[in-house]
């Protein structure tokens, strides 16, 4: 009797002492609010990839676009300032650009004129074909029957802080379709 006793003397003395409640409770806590915190991150430069990629599509398209006619080494330098609109993420090894001109017959059928890629060293080729064979065309989207468009494409491996560690990086893609502003296509000529 006198052990059982002691037993709940000791249980009580113990259940009522509150120090150190507030550092179990913090050791629950913390590793939550990190994960929280390290994720906004990593969704914040997620979203900034993405808009960075959408803007590098669109303004490359649009530079290439408003020339009749571009030289080779006119459109590489085009894709090479991609880089500071891509700022503060950098192609290098983890992107590339590609810049097409697709022009649609009479019929309809879409052909790839020329092709350029660069700024990156990434390993990829382009999702709407190669130089002389049809394009395929992004969605619904349809080529007017004689008419030409500038098409660029983006990739760019995903680059977080956070979750790279526990996730393989993805590939995303982003493209741009404009109309040229001159007669009608953008030429390329040879450097």
């Amino acid at each position: 009797m006198i052990w059982m006793r002691s037993i709940r003397t000791l249980s009580r003395r113990f259940a009522g002492d509150r120090e150190g409640l507030v550092f179990v409770e913090f050791a629950f806590v913390v590793p939550v609010l990190a994960l929280m915190v390290l994720g906004a991150v990593d969704v914040g430069r997620y979203a900034l990839s993405h808009q960075k990629m959408q803007r590098t599509a669109t303004t490359v398209a649009d530079l290439v676009g408003q020339d009749d006619s571009l030289s080779v080494a006119e459109v590489q330098e085009i894709i090479t300032a991609s880089r500071f609109v891509m700022t503060p993420f950098t192609l290098g090894s983890k992107g590339l650009v590609a810049v097409s001109s697709i022009s649609a017959d009479a019929d309809g059928v879409t052909i790839i004129n020329w092709q350029q890629s660069g700024g990156g060293t990434l390993s990829e080729s382009s999702k709407l074909g190669v130089v002389g064979g049809e394009a395929t065309m992004p969605g619904t989207f349809l080529v007017p029957p004689n008419e030409t468009v500038i098409v660029a494409e983006v990739w760019f491996i995903g680059s977080g802080f956070f979750l790279d560690v526990i996730a393989s990086q993805p590939t995303y893609y982003h493209i741009a379709v404009v109309r040229p502003r001159g007669v009608g296509s953008t030429e390329l000529t040879p450097s």
